[in-house]
């Protein structure tokens, strides 16, 4: 929700998988997507999908895929002191096609350094499956944000 107060364009992350050959992981979930970050020469969709949490065993989603562009991918985690912090990492949402099969809006987080050291430079960083990304380059406005609150920051590109 800070975000939303920083920068307008920003969306839940979940890390869902691994595109290697891409060198981005990419982000997918039960359905939480800010419709305003969607491609704008693809329609969304709307899917009927089971539902398991709740009375009700229905819900409708929407479907589509972010739209390119330049992005900063957030993640509040906790250090091994328990202390709160934040990881991030600019980047872009590269160009693609939605992925048959994937009836929920996902994307992909494209790390501005090498796929394989972000990874590990993220896991070393304490960094966890769920986040956020926000479009623009906007690690240095977290940075700031972390500093005035105390909240610890780390910036892995």
């Amino acid at each position: 929700a800070i975000l939303t107060h920083l920068a307008p364009e920003v969306d839940f992350f979940e890390t869902w998988g691994m595109d290697f050959a891409g060198g981005a992981v990419l982000k997918n979930h039960m359905g939480e997507g800010n419709l305003a970050l969607a491609r704008p020469d693809m329609p969304i969709r709307l899917t009927r999908t089971s539902f398991s949490f709740g009375n009700v065993a229905y819900t409708v989603v929407p479907g589509f895929t972010m739209k390119p562009g330049v992005t900063t991918f957030a993640n509040l985690s906790v250090d091994s002191s328990g202390r709160f912090g934040v990881v991030a990492a600019e980047g872009q949402v590269p160009d693609f096609k939605p992925i048959k099969g994937i009836d929920t809006p996902h994307g992909k987080f494209k790390p501005a350094m090498d796929f394989k050291a972000f990874l590990r430079a993220y896991a070393q960083a304490g960094g966890t499956h769920h986040g956020a990304m926000v479009y623009g380059r906007r690690a240095e406005l977290i940075e700031k944000y972390c500093r005035i609150s105390g909240i610890g920051y780390q910036r892995l590109c």
